[in-house]
C-alpha cells in the first residue's frame, strides 16, 4: 500500500496535474491581460474624450462670446452700455454650457457666482492669472486645471477682450460622469472575466474528458491486471490515439490471459506428471498399493514414534498359497488378476490408519499400529477367512485362493528409540512357521 505522502508525491506528478498547473497559469494571464488592456486603454481613453468634450464646449463658448462682443461693438444686434449689461449678456452665454461658474478679479473679489454652493479652489488666483498670461504670450482663450481627487475640471477665461476688463471667469465641469463611465467599465471587465472563465472552465471539462480521463481508465485497467484481474478490458467509444492505444492494451491483455491460460495447463501436466512419478517411487503399479522400499521406510518411522508414545506396533506379511503352480499352468494374466483381487480383500479387511502394501511377488504386507495384539490378530483372521472365500473370476476360470499369515509384534513395554527390531524379519519367520505347519493359517511371533 502507497502512503499518503508517496499518493501526494503522484498527483502532483501526474500529467493531469501538470496541465491543470499550466492551464491555471494561461488563464490568470489572459484574465491579466484583458484586464490590462481594458484599463489602461479604455481609462484613458474616457478621461481623454470628456477632457476633449470640456475643450469643445470651451471652443463654443468663447466662438459665441467673441461673436456677441463683435456684434455690441458695432450696436446693430445688442445695446450694451454698461459693463454690467456685457456681464449679463455674458451669463446668458454660459449657462447653457457650464452649470457652475464665478467671475473674479485678480484682487480675489468675486463679481459673480452662479450658485452658492460652488467652492473657489484655492489655486483660483494664480489660475486666473495663467489664464491672462496664456492670452497674452500663447493666444490660448483659456486656461485648463484638472483636480483628479475631486474629480473636476475648472476653466479659466480672460474677460478683458469681451469688454469686461481684468475679469477672469472660472468654469467648473464635474467629470462625475468618468465615474459613471468607469463603473460601465467595471461592469464590462466584470462580464468578461465571467465569460472568459466559462470558456475556459468548459475547455478545461473537454481537456479531462479526452485527456486525462482515458489516461485514468488506462491506469485503472494496468491496475487491475497488475493485480491478477486478467480479465481487464478498456472500453473507448473513439477513434483517435487514445481507443488505439486501448485496443493495445486490450490485445496484451487477452494474450496475456491466453498464455496464463496455457502456463496453467502446462503446470497442470507437469503435476499431474509429478504426482504420477511420485506415486510410481512409492506405489506398486499392478496392484496400486504400495511397494516394499516405503513400506520398510514406514515401519522403521512408526517404530520411532512408537518408542516415544510408548504403544504397540505389528508387522504382517500374507503370502498366498500356492500361488507359483497358478502361474505357471494359467500365465502371468490369470495370475495378476488373483494378486490384484487378493489385494482388493486384504485392503477391504484393514483399517484406513494401516499401511498396506506389496511386499513381494504374492506376499502382502500390513503395518498396525497403536493396537492390541488380540485386535490384529482378528484382522489377521479376518484377512485369511475373507481371501479363502472370495471367488476369483478370470479368463481361465473361477480360483479360489488362501493366504498364509505371519504375524511380528511387540509390544510397548519392549520398543526402544534405538530402533533395532527387524518386524519385517520376525514376520517372515512367522510366515515361513505357518507355511510349514500347514498354510492357511496364521502364526505370530511376539
Amino acid at each position: 500500500m502507497l502512503t499518503g505522502e508517496e499518493m501526494k508525491k503522484i498527483k502532483t506528478h501526474s500529467i493531469g496535474f501538470t496541465i491543470l498547473l499550466f492551464y491555471t497559469i494561461l488563464s490568470l494571464i489572459n484574465i491579466s491581460f484583458i484586464v490590462s488592456v481594458i484599463f489602461e486603454n479604455q481609462v484613458e481613453l474616457i478621461s481623454k474624450n470628456i477632457q476633449l468634450e470640456t475643450e469643445r464646449q470651451l471652443t463654443k463658448l468663447i466662438s459665441s462670446m467673441k461673436k456677441f462682443t463683435q456684434e455690441s461693438r458695432k450696436g446693430k444686434l445688442f445695446d450694451i452700455k454698461t459693463s454690467r449689461e456685457a456681464l449679463d449678456q455674458v451669463t446668458e452665454f454660459i449657462g447653457p454650457h457650464f452649470d457652475g461658474y464665478v467671475i473674479f478679479t485678480e484682487k480675489k473679489d468675486v463679481i459673480h457666482r452662479s450658485g452658492a454652493g460652488i467652492e473657489l479652489p484655492e489655486t483660483f488666483i494664480e489660475d486666473g492669472i495663467r489664464s491672462v498670461t496664456a492670452k497674452t504670450f500663447s493666444g490660448n482663450d483659456y486656461y485648463l486645471r484638472i483636480d483628479e481627487e475631486k474629480k473636476m475640471i475648472y476653466c479659466y477665461i480672460s474677460l478683458d477682450e469681451f469688454r469686461l476688463g481684468n475679469y477672469v471667469i472660472l468654469l467648473q465641469k464635474n467629470v462625475a460622469s468618468l465615474n459613471e463611465a468607469l463603473k460601465n467599465l467595471y461592469h464590462q471587465a466584470i462580464y468578461i472575466i465571467i465569460v472568459v472563465l466559462l470558456f475556459h472552465v468548459i475547455f478545461a471539462v473537454i481537456l479531462f474528458r479526452y485527456i486525462i480521463h482515458p489516461i485514468n481508465m488506462l491506469n485503472a485497467g494496468a491496475k487491475k491486471l497488475s493485480e491478477g484481474d486478467l480479465g481487464a478490458r478498456i472500453s473507448l467509444k473513439r477513434k483517435d490515439e487514445f481507443n488505439t492505444l486501448a485496443e493495445t492494451f486490450n490485445r496484451m491483455a487477452g494474450s496475456i490471459d491466453d498464455k496464463m491460460k496455457d502456463l496453467s495447463g502446462q503446470m497442470e501436466i507437469v503435476k499431474e506428471s509429478k504426482d504420477r512419478m511420485e506415486n510410481l517411487a512409492i506405489r506398486d503399479e499392478l496392484t496400486g498399493l504400495f511397494n516394499r522400499s516405503y513400506v520398510i521406510e514406514r515401519t522403521n518411522e512408526e517404530l520411532k514414534k512408537a518408542a516415544i508414545k510408548k504403544s504397540n506396533t505389528a508387522f504382517l506379511l500374507a503370502d498366498i498359497d500356492r500361488f507359483n503352480e497358478v502361474n505357471k499352468i494359467y500365465g502371468h494374466q490369470t495370475g495378476n488378476i488373483i494378486l490384484m483381487e487378493t489385494a482388493k480383500t486384504i485392503t477391504r479387511s484393514c483399517a484406513a490408519t494401516d499401511v498396506i502394501g506389496r511386499f513381494g511377488g504374492e506376499e502382502f504386507a500390513v503395518l498396525c499400529t497403536d493396537r492390541s495384539i488380540s485386535s490384529i490378530q482378528e484382522m489377521a483372521e479376518q484377512i485369511r477367512a475373507a481371501v479363502e472365500k472370495n471367488v476369483i473370476v478370470t479368463p481361465d476360470g473361477n480360483f479360489s485362493v488362501t493366504v498364509s499369515i505371519g504375524i511380528s509384534c511387540i509390544d510397548a513395554g519392549h520398543l526402544n528409540t534405538n530402533n533395532n527390531h527387524d518386524l519385517p524379519g520376525t514376520a517372515e519367520r512367522a510366515l515361513l512357521r505357518a507355511k510349514e505347519n500347514g498354510r492357511n493359517r496364521i502364526e505370530l511371533i511376539m
